[in-house]
């Protein structure tokens, strides 16, 4: 008798034969969980397993990707898509499929700069150096409380069910609590413990004791024992805790009755009676291996596609959801200066959310999910995780939005404490808009305006020569700095004028602003809107934008759009020298383009949809499909009379292998 789960996996195995650039898996999505998932969040099938079919070429291939055709021509940001490039490291991009373009595998950068890598608009789910082939261990039990004795320093542990352990065994142990302090200075994790392989003696049926030097990988004081501020024999409730053998088989790999460890999945399925294309990140870590091997990471890219009139002309619009059921491994990420970093660096920021891409101006409209969350706070266990907030959706865990006629419509960047609400952002201004106008201003020079009134604005250097700072006598603050493309600073010129690469970044923070509001910043003449940032719970600005290549050098204005802690519009102008930088430094020249209102529209460019061409004659692709499913099919019916059968995925071949009866 052939295993119904094996055979479900050969069906897609097929159906992805018959489609070689799409993996379509027909499912009905219900309220399940995976392995350690603690949120309904994640999509999976009617029979609770992952919806869809693993994509080889990016399950078990670190840094991959692949282009795969759209479920249906989607309409991104206004321009036609019938592709998706697919990554390891949890993003997508949309592409004109036709074009056969090269999808790249770029990650830990901001979202604008990963839209400029892919040469694509992009889709980013968790936007780390995720990786499809480490090892992968299982947890044995949950640890709820632990009780240190002021004597001798062993700690007494509580489990949540019994831990079946042996008299005495060797247990890698993790806790972490608000009262622990480790004394890390490196990265301020300071609540987590981590004993890898240390000895441990049973006590009772959910009780055991341990003591041990810590694990190394945590920067601590050095002392292998919590310390907290409860009284010395209290116990302590730990918000996170496991335990697990760290000799115990590799589960990587391994199908854990919901799906396959560490793999990615690609499929179709329907929600509320609509056509859904789903991307699954199934228990996957990251490159660093900084934590435990039992940390694993399971999300989800949902697009569910909208009824849109000219849709097929057009592109169809869509909602789109972010699906997080396990957030436990935040290493990777990017700073606020756009480099990459890791876990260790407590700015490091995890890519999340929608970024377009004009491949005429080469610059990118972004739309952030998660800008002021480090992304060690993203995890389970924290208030601020993933899996503890939403947006648009009574489920923790899913932060949903809509994508209508190229319009991203009820985004905004959730409040991340635990409550599920989100606080109103303020709409940035119409075109229509009462914004008064300013003048061209030349190389060096500022102006501020507030709901249309000057305001006197301060321009000074910044302390290290290669930035401008622009205060007001309030708290409004903002510093601005070049970057080369390899985010190398550049000092000012000899007339202290702030300069730009093309090509490079500028850098930008501040202060003063409506809390969690957003800034616009754009290049005159044009406009040309260089990105949309979001601030802080406290009205604190900090991002990078990518200055376009193919920007003529020589005196431009930057514009910066925000609102004030009233809601008003403040503007700030600033003349800077834009430079080829492989060329001397251009002398200022004069704009001689008179700058348009200060509006904050967001210019369009029209990118013609690529012409289909008309097809003729007979398609013998179908039959030839047809005949080697066939012929795939009777292979399997007689495999599957003599034994089961096992799909094993090793690069792009699909292997069968007969397994006899009782094995």
């Amino acid at each position: 008798m052939v295993n119904a789960p094996f055979l479900k996996r050969l069906t897609g195995a097929l159906l992805a034969f018959s489609m070689p650039f799409a993996i379509l898996v027909p499912a009905q999505p219900a309220y399940s969980q995976g392995v350690n998932d603690v949120t309904t969040a994640v999509r999976y099938a009617s029979d609770g397993r992952v919806i869809g079919s693993i994509v080889p070429e990016i399950s078990d291939h670190d840094d991959s990707s692949k282009l795969l055709s759209a479920p249906w021509p989607m309409n991104f940001f206004g321009r036609k898509y019938t592709g998706l490039c697919v990554t390891s490291n949890g993003t997508i991009s949309p592409v004109v499929f036709e074009s056969s373009p090269t999808c790249s595998n770029a990650y830990d950068r901001t979202l604008a700069r990963l839209a400029q890598s892919a040469n694509a608009p992009l889709i980013a789910a968790f936007a780390n150096d995720n990786h499809t082939n480490r090892t992968i261990l299982d947890r044995e039990f949950r640890i709820v409380s632990v009780v240190r004795d002021s004597a001798t320093n062993v700690l007494t542990a509580t489990t949540s069910e019994d831990h079946l352990l042996p008299d005495t065994a060797i247990r890698s142990i993790y806790i972490a609590s608000p009262l622990f302090d480790n004394g890390n200075t490196k990265d301020q994790r300071v609540d987590e413990y981590w004993f890898e392989s240390v000895g441990i003696t049973k006590t009772g049926a959910k009780t055991f004791t341990f003591s041990g030097a810590l694990a190394t990988d945590i920067d601590g004081s050095g002392v292998g024992n919590p310390q907290y501020s409860a009284a010395t024999n209290s116990g302590v409730t730990v918000s996170a805790g496991w335990g697990w053998n760290n000799v115990s088989s590799n589960k990587d790999d391994v199908d854990d009755g919901k799906g396959v460890v560490g793999s990615i999945y690609v499929g179709t399925t329907t929600i509320d009676g609509r056509d859904a294309w789903v991307y699954t990140n199934y228990r996957t870590l990251n490159f660093e291996d900084r934590n435990p091997k039992i940390f694993t990471n399971t999300f989800q890219i949902v697009l569910i596609k909208r009824e849109t009139v000219g849709g097929a002309t057009n592109g169809f619009n869509f909602d789109i959801e972010y699906n997080y059921g396990t957030v436990t491994d935040g290493e990777d990420g990017y700073t606020a200066t756009g480099l990459s970093c890791n876990g260790q660096n407590t700015g490091c920021r995890t890519g999340v959310g929608l970024a377009d891409w004009n491949p005429i101006s080469q610059t990118s409209d972004v739309y952030e999910l998660f800008p002021n969350t480090p992304s060690r706070d993203l995890v389970d266990r924290l208030s601020s995780g993933m899996t503890n907030n939403r947006l648009n959706s009574t489920i923790n865990g899913r932060y949903t939005f809509a994508h209508i006629d190229g319009v991203v419509q009820s985004f905004a960047a959730p409040v991340m404490d635990g409550t599920g609400l989100t606080v109103a952002r303020p709409v940035v201004a119409s075109p229509t808009d009462p914004v008064p106008s300013q003048a061209v201003l030349p190389a060096g020079s500022s102006a501020l305006l507030q709901s249309g009134t000057a305001v006197s604005v301060t321009t000074a250097p910044n302390a290290e020569g290669n930035g401008l700072v622009m205060t007001t006598s309030g708290s409004f603050t903002v510093s601005l700095a070049g970057r080369t493309n390899s985010q190398s600073p550049i000092s000012l010129d000899s007339s202290g004028n702030l300069i730009l690469d093309q090509g490079g970044f500028l850098v930008a923070s501040g202060s003063g602003f409506a809390n969690s509001s957003p800034v616009k910043i754009f290049l005159f003449p044009g406009p040309i809107t260089l990105g949309n940032l979001f601030t802080s719970d406290s009205g604190v600005l900090s991002g990078t934008v990518l200055i376009p290549a193919n920007l003529s050098p020589g005196t431009h204005n930057i514009q910066i759009v925000g609102y004030d802690s009233a809601n008003n519009v403040r503007v700030l102008t600033i003349g800077i020298v834009v430079r080829n930088p492989n060329q001397t430094t251009p002398s200022p020249t004069p704009v001689v383009t008179a700058a348009p209102a200060a509006t904050v529209s967001t210019p369009q460019v029209s990118v013609p949809a690529p012409i289909e061409l008309a097809r003729t004659g007979i398609d013998t692709s179908s039959y030839l499909t047809w005949i080697l499913a066939f012929m795939l099919a009777g292979l399997v019916m007689i495999l599957a009379s003599r034994g089961k059968i096992v799909k094993i995925n090793e690069e792009d071949e699909l292997h069968l292998r007969r397994i006899p009866p009782g094995e």
